[in-house]
């Protein structure tokens, strides 16, 4: 009755779109948007570094340039799977933007996302944390913008659990999404419910789920400045102030730029503990609501019972 692929970036949602005869009967679930990705992969780092090759790349022949390359033939398999479906499902208004521009014809249904059931319970405490630690959820490609962070007191964690995420989080006295590009992150979900102090930059479709001034603060992000020739939408896609260029700095002068805002917002949150709480309130309260499982699930059912129900 009705065919669900989560997420674009890999083949077997295209496979799925190509063969099944009842356009009218896919639905293909966003995650983020590959080909912007691509874009946005090295994320203002220096080219010196874009360009290194370390021990690991040469045994497992991936460098960071392939590695952006990988995203950009996804961003190939993705444009076709979503011009081929008939109905889409996403949660920001920028992925809203960018998949209209490819298929205007498709059926868009707005679909919050249900988190990990125990980021549902617990709440930050100011005195529980560990004074002026910053937690950053991932940091294994340069998208998630770990450069813009690095001096001599970073401590790596490795892989965790749910839990022992949550536990992260609750020892945290800020979390930071310092991604050059996404559309809705978990991780900044999972903060946000749990109350911890969040400072975000502002990119993508995160201000669909964040918002800046009353959930904690924004800071610079990662411009995005191409615009393919048929692709104008992608300056007007992101809900960021900054997401077009309208002056030119150089690769340097942008990540400095970037890093001094975050280094100000930082400053800024942790100046004003009284401001730093009613971010964490509001910030708990705009999560419970965007991330209600019950309502996610109703609206879920409610997409599924329409798309079944329609006739060629």
């Amino acid at each position: 009755d009705v065919i669900h692929c989560f997420g674009t970036e890999y083949p077997h949602t295209l496979a799925v779109c190509r063969v099944f005869p009842h356009k009218e009967k896919i639905l293909v679930g966003i995650q983020g948007i590959c080909t912007l990705c691509a874009e946005a992969y090295f994320a203002d780092m220096p080219e010196s570094e874009i360009h290194k090759t370390t021990f690991r790349d040469l045994v497992k022949k991936d460098t960071l340039r392939s590695q952006q390359e990988k995203f950009a033939r996804r961003g190939v398999m993705e444009r076709e799977a979503i011009e081929l479906a008939g109905n889409i499902t996403g949660r920001t208004t920028w992925d809203r933007v960018v998949t209209t521009a490819w298929n205007p014809k498709a059926h868009y249904y707005t679909m919050n996302e249900t988190l990990r059931a125990s980021f549902y319970e617990g709440q930050w405490q100011p005195e529980h944390c560990e004074p002026y630690s910053i937690f950053v959820s991932q940091a294994d490609y340069p998208l998630k913008g770990l450069h813009y962070l690095l001096q001599d007191r970073v401590h790596f964690l490795g892989k965790l659990t749910g839990e022992e995420m949550k536990e992260r989080f609750l020892k945290s006295h800020l979390f930071l999404c310092c991604s050059s590009l996404e559309n809705s992150p978990n991780s900044l979900g999972e903060a946000m419910l749990l109350g911890v102090p969040c400072i975000s930059t502002e990119v993508g479709g995160i201000p669909s789920l964040f918002d800046g001034g009353r959930d904690g603060l924004w800071c610079r992000g990662h411009q995005l400045s191409k615009v393919a020739e048929n692709d104008k939408y992608a300056s007007d896609a992101s809900e960021s102030k900054n997401s077009t260029r309208n002056y030119k700095t150089t690769k340097t002068e942008e990540l400095e730029n970037i890093v001094n805002s975050m280094a100000n917002s930082i400053i800024e949150m942790w100046s004003s503990p009284e401001k730093m709480l009613e971010y964490s309130k509001n910030a708990r309260e705009h999560a419970r609501k965007t991330h209600d499982k019950e309502q996610n699930f109703a609206k879920l059912q409610e997409i599924y019972a329409n798309i079944a129900g329609r006739k060629e």
